[in-house]
C-alpha cells in the first residue's frame, strides 16, 4: 500500500529528471560542434531512445569535460543528480517498508 505512494508522490522527480537530461543535451549541442560525436565520445542520439537512456546514466556518475566550462551546465547536471539521489532512496526506503510489512503479518 505504501509503494505506490511514494511512487506517486516523488514521479514529478522522474519529469523533472527527464527535462534536465533534455536541457543538458541542447547546452552540450551549444558548446560543442563535433558533427557524429559528442564531447563525451558518444553518439549524438538525435531521437535515439538508448542513447538518450545512456547518456543519462553515464552522467549521473561522471560528468562531461564541457560542464565545467558551463556554470548553467554545471547546475543542471547536479539537478539530474539530486533527482535521480531522490528518486532512488525513496523507491528503495518503500520497498524496505514495504517488505517490512509484509513479513510482520502472520
Amino acid at each position: 500500500m505504501i509503494f505506490p505512494l511514494v511512487l506517486l508522490l516523488v514521479s514529478p522527480l522522474v519529469v523533472v529528471a527527464i527535462l534536465t537530461i533534455l536541457r543538458l543535451v541542447r547546452a552540450e549541442r551549444a558548446a560543442v560542434r563535433t558533427g557524429s560525436q559528442r564531447a563525451d565520445g558518444l553518439p549524438t542520439g538525435e531521437g535515439d531512445w538508448l542513447a538518450f537512456h545512456r547518456i543519462a546514466l553515464v552522467w549521473l556518475f561522471h560528468a562531461p569535460p564541457w560542464v565545467q566550462e558551463d556554470p548553467e551546465a554545471r547546475r543542471l547536471l547536479w539537478r539530474l543528480r539530486i533527482c535521480a539521489a531522490v528518486w532512488n532512496a525513496a523507491v528503495l526506503a518503500a520497498v524496505a517498508v514495504q517488505m517490512a510489512m509484509t513479513s510482520m503479518r502472520p
